[in-house]
């Protein structure tokens, strides 16, 4: 299973195949602090950056719900966070507490669509009193994944699994939009992107911020076949084989590799690793 996976997070690559002892990439990787993740305050206003993806990755970079609670824990008394938002999404589960703790606290809340709030980071999105988009950014909505490995009773549950997800999933966006329940079902289905004035148009925000009154954060997709509608303007920034090459870079960062060509990353971190299962 995890050699399946590798294959499709490193765009099919063929993988070495032996046996296996994750520990030490696995502590090196729980200790590493997400990169473009900051919730500061000062006086009574605070503001986060929720800027990548949302639990944890394999490389560590994610932003986990135990991190972004203690943090916000961490602010003390304020009474106004801004919560910035540039990210693909990541676990549900994880964006679930994340919205939990924030619509819990006392602060207003506006949300920030500076680039991208995808998936499950629209999620914390929707704990924001005012929701905000850049003129260029991007809400997009789909019905929820999960990969899996087992007999057909396995995959079953995990359908029962995904569809109670979706459930809850088209219940907020209705709150939020104030939509039919049908539309948003179609949405989810359609794999929707709302444009800065779409996602107006459509309930997910109140207004849009122009550009030029607001520095675009960057967008940066982990690739273009890994979604169905994905808009043109978003297609050339997002090649399977783009991430593939960044994930091995990260990996060999991770591991404290030299330098090194992709097939030689690959053989080094597997044999630091140990081996993975060939079946």
């Amino acid at each position: 299973m995890i050699r399946n996976v590798l294959r499709r997070l490193l765009g099919a690559m063929m993988l070495d195949s032996t046996v296996v002892d994750l520990t030490e990439f696995l502590r090196k990787r729980e200790s590493t602090t997400p990169r473009n993740y900051t919730m500061s305050a000062k006086g009574k206003s605070a503001e986060v950056f929720l800027y990548g993806p949302i639990g944890m990755s394999w490389f560590g970079e994610g932003i986990t719900a135990k991190q972004f609670i203690k943090d916000l824990k961490a602010l003390g008394d304020v009474t106004q966070i801004d919560l910035r938002i540039n990210s693909e999404g990541g676990s549900v589960a994880e964006a679930e507490a994340i919205f939990t703790h924030l619509n819990e606290h006392k602060a207003k809340i506006t949300s920030f669509v500076d680039g991208m709030s995808m998936s499950a980071a629209t999620i914390p999105m929707l704990a924001g009193d005012t929701i905000k988009v850049s003129s260029s950014g991007f809400i997009m909505i789909h019905e929820a994944r999960m990969l899996e490995y087992g007999t057909a009773k396995d995959f079953r549950k995990v359908a029962d699994i995904l569809d109670r997800t979706n459930d809850k999933l088209v219940a907020k966006y209705v709150q939020r939009t104030k939509k039919p329940e049908k539309t948003v079902r179609d949405w989810m289905s359609e794999e929707t992107w709302f444009i800065g004035e779409e996602a107006v148009a459509a309930g997910f925000a109140h207004e849009v911020i122009e550009d030029k009154a607001q520095k675009a954060a960057a967008i940066s997709l982990t690739g273009a076949d890994l979604y169905k509608n994905l808009p043109k303007r978003l297609a050339a920034t997002a090649t399977r084989r783009q991430h593939a090459d960044a994930l091995l870079a990260r990996m060999a960062a991770t591991l404290d590799l030299p330098q090194a060509s992709r097939r030689q990353q690959v053989d080094a971190a597997l044999a630091k690793m140990g081996a993975l299962v060939a079946h």
